[in-house]
């Protein structure tokens, strides 16, 4: 049975030419070329390029929250609660 108390989750993959990385997140906010939005859990599937010099910040939980300068732009997308962050950067 859920716990309807804990925070809704979705897993974040994040791939780099150097590694690939997880984590359990609670949002993910992205901007792109046109403008910047926020995915939860749940969220509609979509794929989107990143601003080629831009943000992305995305929360594990409320006291934990990443921010990545992307240099070289990248892709995102989500489906199915799970979300894929693509970047032509070797380090982040």
């Amino acid at each position: 049975m859920p716990d309807n108390n804990m925070p809704a989750s979705f897993e974040l993959e994040i791939i780099t030419p150097r590694k690939i990385v997880s984590y359990l997140v609670l949002m993910v906010e992205i901007e792109t070329p046109t403008g910047s939005f926020t995915v939860a859990e749940n969220h509609a599937s979509l794929v989107s390029s990143l601003k080629k010099k831009g943000v992305v910040t995305f929360q594990v939980n409320a006291d934990n929250t990443h921010t990545i300068h992307v240099e070289n732009g990248g892709l995102f997308s989500v489906a199915n609660n799970k979300a894929q962050l693509i970047l032509h950067q070797p380090h982040i």
